[in-house]
């Protein structure tokens, strides 16, 4: 994941194409940021991709993210776009909302 001008980039790699479609039906991107103790990670996100029947989400460490956000980004809805290597799926982009959780996986609505 990149972050940049306060968009979240999701480079979405090709092992995960199809997922594609439950990301963009989903009604809200929720992106969280906590520890995650099941994977020995003290920090790491979680992107939830929230559809009213069947949620999707991914996790990874910090590590895997080129800038982490800024403190000012919590609890704000913030830009989402995920690019793909795909011809006919360059980008797709949709507001999102961004919090710090205790920890992951959380999975639970964005509380606005």
């Amino acid at each position: 994941m990149s972050i940049n001008a306060g968009c979240f980039r999701l480079l979405l790699p090709e092992s995960l194409e199809h997922a594609l479609a439950h990301m963009q039906a989903a009604e809200q991107v929720i992106v969280s940021r906590g520890p995650w103790p099941a994977a020995g990670k003290r920090d790491a996100i979680e992107v939830l991709f929230d559809e009213t029947d069947r949620p999707y989400s991914l996790h990874f460490g910090v590590e895997q993210v080129d800038r982490l956000p800024l403190r000012r980004d919590e609890g704000r809805s913030v830009r989402f776009a995920i690019y793909t290597r795909g011809v006919t799926l360059a980008c797709y982009w949709v507001m999102a909302y961004y919090r710090r959780s205790a920890r992951l996986p959380d999975l639970s609505p964005a509380s606005k």
